[in-house]
């Protein structure tokens, strides 16, 4: 029996944008305070296409499709396949939830969805077609490994190893130029808190370390930018804890800059490579320029300087630029939104899903290891 594609939207792109934004909104600990998101994710999807936050283990790139080709091939049509998958999913997930395997999508029954997770994802790593393409009938790659006997009562998130070969080789084929291919080609399980100070780093090709080099200051000048404005927030709200916390954090911040590299690096090819991952607002490609204006001079050294006074060109830049994105919710000038803060505003460096890659790389490893 031929397989039916009326289950997918005509409109995949906008599909795929749906599920990319709704992923965004869940993810934890990725609020953008400041309107620097976009950045932020131009050098993730530059450097690991197909990644999110909220994805959780790599198996699910498999078992996804095998949700849903299973429905296929047993004759399911129309939006019935839709409702089956989800019930589908989560007949996976309470089977899993019976294990203590760890990143089990679903398992304290909540409605996320492994689907709304890796559906982007899925189509990035090229294991899933745009309807009516080359694979014809169905829009899952035909060399999808088997699924495991008894689907889908299955008890580990584990990759054999034809599925880590298999998974490295679409990541392989389908974003070829990207670090993630280049490192799931050489799988290393690795400590490092950042892609830039992986030990194989000076075998990198000259594009992924010219990337690396953008990313890398971005993350480590930006993190002023947050700190500041919970700093000034924190003086605000009278919390003098914090302010404390918040100041002894912006001069530690200020000390570790590179200035070197900062007086040589080159905001046009910056601001180049940003642009071929995301397209740029140009409110934030203002205040992001000026940010890095002011840590380019010395201006935001507070060994030269001390710590920026709420009347500061810098403090200006920043609570200038959070009324302007919350406008009445700006909790500069929304007593109520200042009462609900909690302390911390999303102040976390910059790794551009570096951590979910190395457990990816983790995972990839003990898989190949198995065969």
């Amino acid at each position: 029996m031929p397989f039916s594609l009326g289950w997918v939207d005509h409109d995949q792109g906008a599909r795929d944008r749906i599920h990319e934004i709704l992923a965004h909104l869940r993810e934890p600990g990725v609020r953008d305070e400041l309107g620097i998101g976009t950045i932020r994710d131009s050098f993730a999807s530059l450097l690991f296409p197909g990644t999110s936050t909220v994805q959780t283990r790599l198996r699910y790139f498999l078992i996804v499709p095998w949700v849903y080709r299973s429905l296929e091939e047993g004759g399911a049509v129309g939006g019935e396949i839709w409702r089956m998958g989800e019930e589908l999913e989560r007949e996976v997930a309470k089977h899993l939830a019976l294990t203590r395997e760890k990143g089990v999508i679903g398992k304290r029954g909540g409605r996320r969805l492994a689907s709304s997770v890796y559906w982007t994802g899925l189509g990035a790593w090229g294991l899933r077609h745009e309807p009516g393409g080359r694979n014809g009938s169905s829009i899952w790659h035909r060399g999808l490994p088997l699924r495991p006997s008894g689907f889908p009562e299955f008890d580990t998130l584990a990759l054999t190893a034809r599925e880590a070969e298999y998974i490295r080789d679409r990541v392989a084929q389908a974003v070829p130029g990207s670090l993630l291919a280049h490192l799931f080609l050489h799988p290393r399980s690795v400590k490092c808190g950042f892609a830039w100070e992986h030990p194989d780093y000076e075998g990198f090709s000259s594009s992924h370390k010219e990337t690396l080099q953008h990313a890398r200051l971005f993350s480590e000048v930006i993190d002023g930018a947050l700190l500041l404005y919970s700093l000034l927030l924190a003086r605000r709200a009278g919390r003098e804890e914090k302010v404390g916390e918040y100041q002894l954090k912006l001069e530690t911040w200020s000390t570790r800059l590179d200035g070197e590299a900062l007086r040589n690096w080159s905001l046009p090819d910056f601001w180049m490579t940003v642009r071929r991952g995301r397209r740029i607002n140009p409110s934030a490609q203002h205040f992001v320029g000026r940010w890095i204006d002011y840590a380019k001079s010395g201006a935001l050294n507070a060994a030269n300087h001390g710590f920026p006074g709420d009347n500061s060109a810098p403090a200006r830049l920043v609570r200038r630029r959070e009324k302007a994105l919350k406008r009445l919710r700006s909790r500069f000038s929304n007593q109520r939104m200042l009462d609900e803060w909690n302390g911390g505003s999303g102040v976390y460096r910059m790794g551009y899903r570096w951590y979910k890659v190395r457990g990816y790389l983790d995972e990839l490893v003990a898989g190949l290891s198995r065969g």
